[in-house]
């Protein structure tokens, strides 16, 4: 393999895209697969230190007159730099900033910001063409659509004068200037773009003119009114695969907005704080999609335990207030609307994410290729899930939440082997209850029986069973046995995954909620 030409080895080597540590051995063989295997891990920036390194002479002398010191080393063996195809703003602000505490920086702030200019400066002057541009403080790959909800979370509870998620440390001012130094060839052949809804207009409407290669779109929405200048640049791109919208505002203007997606969308994602968007989906022609995902944050009030909620607020004067809010939960989403969409643009949707009840029965009827099924079906509404069985023949996938103190998998199981189709290989179960009384009554021998009967299924396939959250069936040792059985018999796959950050939150939020109200 060390004799392959270069092109194949960056053939091979760009499936190991996402296995950096891989990589970073290739760097290690010889010359020729060092110079193969950088070029893809240096797509965007690895090592700040390496990256000052390259600096010019004049940026290193302010760099050092700002508190870094810069080490000596050997002449380097690429110019790591004119690699990078993605540049994130958050990212080497946050960088920087380490750097400055571990040198301890008198004036960090100032300091920082005389060091980030010369950064941009120098990759400005080095980078070829961009294809990833992240504006935004929180991306898709640091799960910004799960993390972002311990800010918007005090939304919730009906208080719309809580100040949104504060926008990165940068000036505006900066920003602008490193925006405007952007040159038009950098940015021709741009497919990733991460930003604000008020991130200059200027630069909307400039990129508007020379770009329609944007694949993957991402926007905070931190204004009331989307500007025309982000209309536009979202209505020219001919071959917009997914876009993601997170709502840091309480009121949105949208209308305008979602009538121009190109309906080359395969992907589109939204989390609203006080969701009106399924009112304007109507009009919207999305009919090659294949993944949608709407949540409505008012209803992730429901992973809580109520009672736990109820009795921090029982003695409360607002408690009604807040027994209001969990009253209208469902009321965000207007069932009828979002009927009329899937009835027009479900045809195709092979995922589908949503956390909402009323939907099921048009789910049922216009959404045969279904594969992926998330929501908050509980195990209470197993009816339900029979008839998800008998609608979608393709579903691999789908999600079940526990919130009882008492419950037990049995019947759950029972249904699963009955009545899931041919191609089903995927359990998850989200236990969101925090009460220490919480248990699971299922034993060894309920389990085994299920476990049993899906070993005699035909077409054989391992079961994926995916469990998340507290006081499940597994803390049985018993049961934890009879699943290493069937483990080493290929029967089962037991994924154990620690719960979301989004629910790690429960303890601050209802302290919030206490001192708030």
């Amino acid at each position: 393999m060390s004799q392959l030409h270069a092109d194949c080895l960056n053939e091979i080597f760009e499936y190991l895209d996402n296995n950096k540590n891989t990589l970073y051995s290739c760097l290690l063989v010889n010359h020729l697969w060092s110079a193969v295997s950088v070029r893809i891990l240096w797509r965007s920036i690895r090592n700040y230190r390496t990256l000052i390194i390259c600096l010019p002479n004049k940026s290193k002398k302010i760099l050092f007159e700002n508190g870094i010191s810069i080490l000596t080393s050997k002449p380097l063996l690429f110019n790591y730099v004119t690699f990078c195809k993605s540049v994130s703003f958050h990212e080497i602000d946050i960088n920087i900033e380490r750097l400055l505490k571990k040198q301890q920086s008198i004036s960090i702030q100032s300091s920082k910001d005389n060091i980030t200019q010369e950064i941009f400066r120098f990759l400005m002057s080095q980078i070829i063409s961009l294809r990833k541009l992240i504006i935004t403080e929180f991306t898709p790959e640091n799960k910004d659509m799960k993390f972002s909800f311990r800010h918007m979370k005090p939304f919730r509870y009906g208080n719309p004068t809580v100040p949104p998620l504060k926008t990165p440390k940068f000036s505006p001012e900066n920003i602008m200037k490193i925006l405007t130094e952007l040159r038009d060839r950098m940015l021709n052949n741009l497919s990733e773009f991460y930003c604000y809804s008020d991130t200059y207009p200027e630069f909307f409407y400039r990129l508007s003119q020379i770009c329609h290669t944007i694949q993957t779109l991402k926007i905070s929405l931190t204004t009331e009114n989307i500007s025309k200048e982000l209309i536009d640049l979202i209505s020219v791109q001919k071959n917009l695969k997914n876009l993601y919208m997170l709502q840091l505002r309480y009121e949105v203007g949208l209308n305008d907005l979602l009538t121009r997606i190109p309906n080359t969308l395969i992907n589109f994602t939204y989390h609203g704080i006080n969701i009106k968007l399924t009112s304007l989906l109507v009009n919207t022609n999305l009919s090659n999609l294949q993944e949608l995902k709407l949540y409505c944050n008012n209803y992730d009030l429901r992973i809580f335990n109520y009672n736990m909620v109820f009795d921090r607020f029982k003695n409360s004067d607002d408690s009604e207030c807040h027994e209001k809010s969990l009253s209208n939960l469902n009321n965000n989403l207007s069932t009828n609307i979002l009927n009329e969409f899937l009835e027009n643009n479900g045809r195709n949707l092979k995922k589908f994410h949503i956390n909402k009840y009323g939907y099921e029965r048009s789910i049922c009827t216009y959404c045969k290729n279904i594969r992926i099924l998330k929501t908050n079906l509980t195990n209470n509404e197993l009816d339900v899930l029979r008839n998800f069985f008998k609608a979608f023949p393709f579903l691999e996938s789908i999600r079940i939440c526990y919130h009882d103190l008492k419950f037990n998998e049995k019947f759950l199981f029972e249904d699963v082997v009955k009545y899931s189709p041919k191609n089903f290989h995927k359990l998850k179960l989200y236990y969101y209850n925090y009460n220490e009384r919480a248990k699971s009554s299922l034993v060894p021998e309920e389990l085994e029986l299920f476990l049993a009967s899906w070993k005699s299924r035909v077409p054989q396939k391992p079961l994926s069973l995916v469990i998340t959250g507290y006081h499940t069936f597994i803390e049985n040792d018993g049961n934890m046995k009879v699943i290493e059985k069937y483990t080493e018999l290929g029967t089962i796959k037991l994924v154990k995954k620690p719960i979301d950050n989004l629910y790690k939150y429960d303890g601050i939020v209802l302290d919030q909620l206490s001192n708030r109200y």
